[in-house]
């Protein structure tokens, strides 16, 4: 699928709402912030 947004925040709660099934393939600004979003919900569950 192709998205069109004005920011990566538009659309991370959306990708957040998939869980591990989400791929994020570009741009990798998005990628980091996905990543970075998975980390500190790991360290709050852990």
């Amino acid at each position: 699928m192709t998205l069109r947004a004005r920011t990566a925040q538009e659309v991370l709660p959306w990708l957040l709402s998939w869980g591990a099934a989400a791929q994020v393939l570009s741009p990798a600004p998005l990628q980091a912030r996905l990543r970075d979003e998975g980390r500190r919900l790991a360290q709050r569950y852990t």
